[in-house]
């Protein structure tokens, strides 16, 4: 997270408006005399992200202001948010947050802006600041901004507040994932592994030898021999099978054609059998004779 700007009105010693900008500067102070608000710019930044600081809301109104007025523009991977804050003396508090269409974060306060939705509620609003910028309130003032007196915050911390604060932000939650996936599978692992103890462990198991194994194996072996065997001898017999249907295609043809030819054999020798006779009958006076 890279702070642009930061715009203050009624808080703590700023009564008026004040707009501090650290646009174009690699690095930047504040200096200046004691109780002057060099601290509230970043309570200011503190409030806008986690409505947090040094002290209460109503506490961190200037004493001749009736609200108190924080907006605050960073950068995040090259985008740019504004998170804006109205705490009134009376009345309930209102939070809003944008992106800023503004790319090199010049003319901040004129470029146009998009409202992010499901950050109204201050639950919603906690939520996202702390997924767009990586860390909680804790591990903010603990790493990026170390509070005035507490800089050894992070080492006086309980040793497990202190893991979950570097883990966040080293972004351990990768391998946190990881090793939660790993763990599953470990126990899922480790419950098959007891199923099969317990299944080798019953009565109606018992152990296989050596000799035992090897004569599966070789009748496993002739099984698949005498198989193969089948399969070639279904392959030949189909082809049998075929020739047996075209023979007898052939077979039906061929009578066909004989009958066809034996009729016509008949229908011959009927035909001479009669013209023998007439010739016979005319040589002999038979027929009849016309007048």
């Amino acid at each position: 997270m890279i702070p642009l700007q930061v715009t203050l009105e009624g808080f703590l010693s700023y009564e008026k408006k004040q707009v501090i900008n650290f646009v174009g500067a690699s690095i930047w102070a504040l200096s200046g005399p004691n109780s002057v608000g060099k601290s509230a710019v970043f309570d200011a930044m503190t409030f806008a992200l986690y409505h947090h600081a040094r002290c209460g809301p109503k506490d961190l109104i200037h004493h001749r202001a009736d609200r108190l007025i924080v907006t605050f523009d960073f950068m995040v991977d090259d985008t740019i948010y504004r998170i804006k804050r109205i705490h009134p003396s009376k009345g309930r508090s209102t939070r809003e947050a944008f992106i800023v269409d503004c790319a090199d974060g010049s003319n901040l306060d004129s470029a146009p802006t998009k409202r992010i939705a499901n950050t109204d509620s201050e639950d919603e609003l906690r939520e996202w600041v702390k997924l767009t910028i990586g860390m909680d309130y804790a591990a903010f003032t603990s790493s990026c901004l170390l509070l005035q007196g507490k800089s050894e915050q992070l080492l006086d911390v309980d040793p497990r507040i202190r893991r979950d604060i570097l883990a966040e932000l080293m972004d351990l939650s990768r391998y946190e994932k990881l090793y939660v996936a790993a763990e599953e599978q470990r126990k899922a692992f480790r419950s098959a592994v007891e199923t099969l103890e317990k299944q080798l462990l019953a009565p109606n198991v018992r152990v296989v030898r050596d000799e035992e194994l090897e004569e599966a194996r070789t009748l496993l072996h002739g099984a698949e021999k005498a198989w193969e065997d089948a399969q070639e001898s279904v392959e030949r017999f189909s082809v049998y099978v075929e020739q047996a249907r075209h023979w007898e295609v052939d077979r039906r043809s061929f009578k066909a054609c004989r009958g066809w030819w034996t009729g016509r054999q008949k229908s011959r020798a009927v035909s001479l059998s009669c013209k023998s006779w007439i010739l016979c009958c005319l040589h002999s006076d038979r027929l009849p004779r016309s007048g």
